[in-house]
């Protein structure tokens, strides 16, 4: 009987051990998608997006991430006006973004432009030439 314990312990520990992981996405699949941008900021002050002005104008943001290889993404950064008659958007695409990670944190670089993915959130951080740093944060949408 307990021979049989002691068998059924080891076979037991030696199925756990054998027990295979999953391997882990590239990280350019891990970040693709659709993000709806929910603030900005300058490091001293935030604003909500979307965001209605002095004018009325609606001013609201999103990030469209696709897949270039395992570890280069290409951004588009996307800026849309809208009043009651007239919607404008401005695109601006950046590529490509090469990606590493680093404690739990995808993050990105492209020039001088930089973004962080952590989990279903997205900061993406752009440096101005006037000097102006703003980091755009939002969430992965629903697919």
């Amino acid at each position: 009987m307990m021979i049989r314990k002691a068998l059924n312990l080891i076979l037991f520990v030696a199925l756990i051990s054998c027990e295979t992981k999953e391997p882990e996405l590239p990280l350019a699949d891990q970040v693709m998608g659709d993000y709806t941008l929910n603030s900005v900021s300058d490091g001293s002050a935030s604003l909500d997006l979307p965001y209605v002005n002095d004018d009325q104008e609606t001013i609201s943001g999103r990030v469209v991430v696709t897949k270039i290889s395992d570890t280069e993404v290409k951004i588009v950064f996307i800026v849309t006006t809208e009043t009651s008659s007239i919607r404008y958007s401005d695109p601006e695409v950046m590529e490509p973004f090469t990606l590493v990670k680093e404690n739990g944190v995808i993050i990105g670089s492209f020039n001088f432009q930089n973004v962080e993915f952590t989990g279903e959130n997205i900061d993406l951080i752009l440096k101005y030439s006037s000097g102006n740093v703003l980091t755009y944060s939002g969430l992965k949408d629903d697919e």
